[in-house]
């Protein structure tokens, strides 16, 4: 059928004309022409969908620091180039650091509490810390640093055990003061019981005190950072 669009001759590779006609056959296309014709079609929509994924336009501010840096003498470019480099080696070399979502203050006294034969635990003397949030047991309210093996292997020495305000019952681990000593270990029938068996139970004196019960262990790596002072 005549037609007024302009014609083009092409001069193709056995190959290539051995590939159009394989074309044509799997796509069912009329004749060479049109098989030529979807294939160029094909190849210039590729083309414009790559055109559309370049970089974005730049910004006012990028013009203008192009404009500007083409003003420049070659000293003038060598310098603003090492200062680019430099900040972006400073940038890809940075130590990433993770946001942190939340955190909770925790209370850890810097007196250790004896997973042995016990050491002075005063009233005074703590640091607080920022902790990762839900880090902690709801009810936990300060913890202490173990200081001997008496409660291993479940409280490993220097562990930090986290403290509730309760009472700890028979058969639970707890926090507890006689005198000036303070201990961690399992609360029995008159005496205080260590986990390790190279420990003998240690009688309850007049004036033993709970301080507390025995909830956890805080893992070091929730520690976020170590602050001033506490506010509730």
């Amino acid at each position: 059928m005549p037609t007024e669009n302009p014609r083009i001759t092409i001069t193709v590779s056995p190959e290539i004309r051995d590939q159009l006609h394989e074309y044509q056959h799997v796509y069912r296309m009329k004749n060479l022409t049109q098989t030529i014709v979807s294939l160029i079609e094909k190849g210039l929509g590729r083309t414009e969908d790559q055109e559309n994924q370049k970089s974005p336009a730049l910004t006012g501010a990028e013009n203008l620091f192009i404009q500007k840096y083409r003003t420049l003498d070659k000293h003038g470019r060598e310098m603003v180039d090492m200062v680019l480099d430099k900040e972006i080696e400073r940038i890809l070399t940075a130590p990433s650091v993770s946001p942190v979502i939340g955190f909770d203050l925790f209370r850890i006294y810097e007196q250790r509490a004896s997973a042995g034969v016990g050491i002075y635990l005063g009233a005074e003397g703590y640091r607080t810390y920022k902790v990762r949030k839900n880090a902690l047991p709801r009810k936990a309210a300060f913890g202490v640093i173990l200081d001997g093996d008496s409660m291993e292997p479940k409280y490993p020495d220097q562990s930090i055990v986290i403290i509730s305000k309760e009472p700890p019952e028979i058969g639970q681990a707890g926090l507890y003061t006689m005198g000036e000593f303070g201990y961690v270990k399992i609360r029995g029938d008159g005496e205080l019981i260590s986990i390790n068996k190279n420990y003998a139970p240690m009688p309850m004196k007049q004036g033993t005190e709970f301080k507390g019960k025995v909830i956890g262990i805080l893992d070091p790596s929730a520690i976020i950072e170590e602050i001033d002072e506490y506010t509730e």
